[in-house]
Protein backbone atom coordinates (compact mmCIF):
# COMPACT_ATOMS: atom_id res chain seq x y z
CA UNK A 1 0.00 0.00 0.00
CA UNK A 2 2.85 2.39 0.74
CA UNK A 3 5.20 3.48 -2.02
CA UNK A 4 8.07 1.03 -2.30
CA UNK A 5 10.73 3.72 -2.16
CA UNK A 6 10.61 7.29 -0.97
CA UNK A 7 11.57 9.61 -3.82
CA UNK A 8 14.14 11.48 -1.73
CA UNK A 9 16.36 10.82 1.20
CA UNK A 10 14.63 12.81 3.90
CA UNK A 11 12.97 12.53 7.23
CA UNK A 12 9.50 13.23 5.83
CA UNK A 13 8.46 11.25 2.76
CA UNK A 14 5.41 11.87 0.58
CA UNK A 15 3.66 8.51 0.31
CA UNK A 16 0.38 9.67 -1.26
CA UNK A 17 -0.28 12.73 -3.41
CA UNK A 18 -3.42 14.84 -3.11
CA UNK A 19 -4.51 18.41 -3.74
CA UNK A 20 -6.92 19.48 -0.98
CA UNK A 21 -5.27 18.65 2.33
CA UNK A 22 -1.96 17.34 3.64
CA UNK A 23 -1.63 14.86 6.48
CA UNK A 24 1.67 14.31 8.31
CA UNK A 25 1.75 11.11 10.34
CA UNK A 26 4.36 9.24 12.31
CA UNK A 27 4.83 5.73 13.58
CA UNK A 28 1.71 3.61 13.92
CA UNK A 29 -0.56 6.42 12.77
CA UNK A 30 0.86 6.42 9.22
CA UNK A 31 -1.28 3.45 8.17
CA UNK A 32 -4.37 5.03 9.79
CA UNK A 33 -3.76 8.33 7.97
CA UNK A 34 -3.23 6.56 4.65
CA UNK A 35 -6.41 4.51 5.10
CA UNK A 36 -8.34 7.66 6.01
CA UNK A 37 -7.01 9.47 2.92
CA UNK A 38 -8.16 6.64 0.67
CA UNK A 39 -11.67 6.73 2.14
CA UNK A 40 -11.81 10.54 1.98
CA UNK A 41 -11.06 10.35 -1.76
CA UNK A 42 -14.46 8.71 -2.17
CA UNK A 43 -16.01 11.70 -0.40
CA UNK A 44 -14.36 14.19 -2.74
CA UNK A 45 -11.42 15.14 -0.49
CA UNK A 46 -8.00 14.59 -2.04
CA UNK A 47 -5.30 14.15 0.62
CA UNK A 48 -1.54 13.98 0.50
CA UNK A 49 -0.01 11.79 3.20
CA UNK A 50 3.52 12.28 4.51
CA UNK A 51 5.40 9.74 6.62
CA UNK A 52 7.30 11.76 9.21
CA UNK A 53 9.80 9.11 10.26
CA UNK A 54 11.79 11.61 12.31
CA UNK A 55 11.01 15.02 13.77
CA UNK A 56 14.53 16.40 13.69
CA UNK A 57 16.06 17.80 11.68
CA UNK A 58 12.92 19.47 10.34
CA UNK A 59 12.30 18.74 6.65
CA UNK A 60 11.47 22.26 5.46
CA UNK A 61 11.10 21.16 1.84
CA UNK A 62 8.24 18.75 2.63
CA UNK A 63 6.54 21.25 4.92
CA UNK A 64 6.80 24.01 2.30
CA UNK A 65 5.24 21.66 -0.26
CA UNK A 66 2.35 20.91 2.13
CA UNK A 67 1.62 24.61 2.67
CA UNK A 68 0.14 24.59 -0.85
CA UNK A 69 -2.81 22.60 0.57
CA UNK A 70 -6.02 24.14 1.88
CA UNK A 71 -5.46 22.57 5.31
CA UNK A 72 -2.71 20.60 7.07
CA UNK A 73 -3.25 17.90 9.68
CA UNK A 74 -0.63 16.24 11.85
CA UNK A 75 -1.40 12.83 13.35
CA UNK A 76 0.93 11.56 16.04
CA UNK A 77 0.49 8.84 18.62
CA UNK A 78 1.95 11.05 21.32
CA UNK A 79 1.32 14.38 23.01
CA UNK A 80 0.45 17.27 20.71
CA UNK A 81 2.66 19.61 22.72
CA UNK A 82 6.33 19.47 21.80
CA UNK A 83 5.98 16.71 19.23
CA UNK A 84 5.83 16.37 15.47
CA UNK A 85 2.84 18.69 15.14
CA UNK A 86 4.58 21.45 17.07
CA UNK A 87 7.71 21.12 14.93
CA UNK A 88 5.64 21.39 11.74
CA UNK A 89 3.70 24.42 13.06
CA UNK A 90 6.93 26.18 14.03
CA UNK A 91 8.60 25.47 10.68
CA UNK A 92 5.54 26.56 8.69
CA UNK A 93 5.29 29.80 10.69
CA UNK A 94 8.82 30.68 9.57
CA UNK A 95 7.79 30.29 5.92
CA UNK A 96 5.16 33.02 5.85
CA UNK A 97 1.44 32.65 5.22
CA UNK A 98 0.23 29.08 5.39
CA UNK A 99 -3.04 27.18 5.78
CA UNK A 100 -4.49 26.27 9.16
CA UNK A 101 -2.63 23.39 10.81
CA UNK A 102 -4.64 21.01 12.99
CA UNK A 103 -2.70 18.80 15.39
CA UNK A 104 -4.26 15.45 16.27
CA UNK A 105 -2.71 13.54 19.13
CA UNK A 106 -2.90 13.07 22.86
CA UNK A 107 -3.81 16.15 24.84
CA UNK A 108 -1.54 17.34 27.65
CA UNK A 109 -2.44 14.63 30.16
CA UNK A 110 -0.93 11.67 31.96
CA UNK A 111 -0.30 8.63 29.80
CA UNK A 112 -2.17 5.37 30.10
CA UNK A 113 -1.74 1.75 29.10
CA UNK A 114 -3.61 -0.17 26.45
CA UNK A 115 -3.21 -1.67 23.04
CA UNK A 116 -2.16 0.78 20.33
CA UNK A 117 -5.48 0.22 18.56
CA UNK A 118 -7.58 1.00 21.65
CA UNK A 119 -5.55 4.11 22.45
CA UNK A 120 -5.71 5.33 18.84
CA UNK A 121 -9.49 4.92 18.93
CA UNK A 122 -9.84 6.68 22.30
CA UNK A 123 -7.82 9.69 21.13
CA UNK A 124 -9.30 9.90 17.61
CA UNK A 125 -6.13 8.69 15.91
CA UNK A 126 -7.67 5.68 14.20
CA UNK A 127 -9.02 5.88 10.65
CA UNK A 128 -12.54 6.85 11.78
CA UNK A 129 -11.24 9.53 14.17
CA UNK A 130 -9.00 11.07 11.53
CA UNK A 131 -11.84 11.16 9.00
CA UNK A 132 -14.21 12.72 11.56
CA UNK A 133 -11.66 15.43 12.39
CA UNK A 134 -11.06 16.25 8.73
CA UNK A 135 -14.75 16.24 7.74
CA UNK A 136 -15.63 18.84 10.37
CA UNK A 137 -13.47 21.40 8.55
CA UNK A 138 -15.69 21.16 5.41
CA UNK A 139 -12.95 21.35 2.81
Amino acid sequence: MLNDVCEKTAFICLIRSGKDISIFASGGTVYNALSAAQELEGQGISASVYNASSIKPVDNEAIKEATQSKLIFTVGGHTIMGGMGSAIVEAAAQMGPCPKIVRLGINDEFGESGTPESLYEKHGLDKAGIIKSIIQYKI
